[in-house]
């Protein structure tokens, strides 16, 4: 397979996961539990920006998709961002560089997943779609949205690893603030 087809092929995973998330039958209750708690760590360590933690729960292989609506294939469509496990962490560095003007003063931001639901899917593969609402204050400002979470993880050694993320927020047709901030 050639570099460009398995660019391909991971494309066409983000967007089937997005596909398969709301058209599932529900999910395994049991197996939603166990992987909300992953996504609860994840907004606690976001929320209080301890990105190099949160760097630690994504899989070598990670990408972070972010598309501008929700029926969207990121070989056809505009996104907001998709990231690979290197431009994560020059997001995360960008993010804690205090000449980052733009994100100075840093916002607070809380993020609130829920209604997770899970299916296995492979061996060591589970597919999670999660709610969530987001705040993000700065500057005397308030920023509310709500939006939806499917993240592929890996079972390994050390834990739940996110494979990959794509984050669907509507408000995003709208307009928002800066957000830089967003993971």
């Amino acid at each position: 397979m050639t570099g460009r087809e398995r660019v391909l092929a991971r494309y066409g995973a983000l967007a089937a996961d997005l596909q398969a998330a709301v058209s599932r039958p529900p999910g395994d209750a049991e197996l939603a539990a166990a992987t909300g708690a992953l996504l609860a760590a994840e907004a606690r360590l976001l929320d209080g920006r301890d990105y190099a933690r949160w760097l630690d729960l994504l899989a070598d292989d990670v990408l972070v998709w972010v598309p501008l609506r929700p029926d969207a294939h990121p070989a056809a469509d505009q996104s907001l961002f998709l990231d690979d496990r290197r431009r994560l962490a020059e997001r995360v560095w960008r993010l804690a560089d205090p000449n980052a003007w733009a994100l100075q003063p840093p916002p607070w931001v809380t993020r609130v997943p829920g209604a997770v639901e899970a299916w296995p899917d492979g061996s060591d593969e589970t597919l999670v779609a999660a709610t969530l609402q987001v705040q993000h204050v700065r500057g005397g400002r308030v920023w509310s949205s709500a939006g939806r979470t499917v993240h592929r993880l890996r079972r390994t050694d050390r834990g739940w690893r996110i494979v990959h993320k794509i984050l669907t927020l509507p408000v995003l047709t709208a307009g928002a603030p800066n957000l830089g901030w967003l993971l």
